[in-house]
């Protein structure tokens, strides 16, 4: 009784283990934040996630509120592989934006997300 009991308890601790080993990164800070306003218009947006992301698979796209590109691409922090950089090259005007995001975390699952901030009163 004692042997299946240690049985099922560490059975029980492998599924709990393989559960996290397969979790998705998710969106853990952004700057500027989400849904936040900003008195000045930022020069890059930066978002950290709950793993490292493979950059070469991974975008961020910055789109005002009519839908019209200001900047897409994405590049890796090399201090922190879970961050991505987008350098928007001048400080935004103010306005709304949104940033859409979708990356390729290192155990290769894909996810995505989106968020608006703006800049100004």
């Amino acid at each position: 009784m004692k042997r299946i009991a240690t049985l099922v308890a560490a059975a029980a601790l492998g599924l709990l283990s393989a559960t996290a080993a397969f979790a998705h990164a998710h969106l853990e800070k952004a700057v500027p934040g989400v849904g936040t306003t900003v008195s000045a218009g930022p020069s890059e947006v930066r978002l950290v996630f709950s793993e490292a992301v493979e950059p070469r698979f991974s975008s961020i796209v910055v789109t005002r509120a009519d839908g019209s590109a200001v900047a897409s691409g994405a590049a890796a922090d090399a201090s922190d592989p879970k961050a991505l950089v987008l350098k928007l090259g001048a400080a935004l005007p103010a306005g709304a934006y949104k940033v859409q995001w979708k990356i390729v975390s290192v155990d290769t699952h894909k996810t995505e997300g989106s968020f608006g901030f703006q800049v100004g009163k």
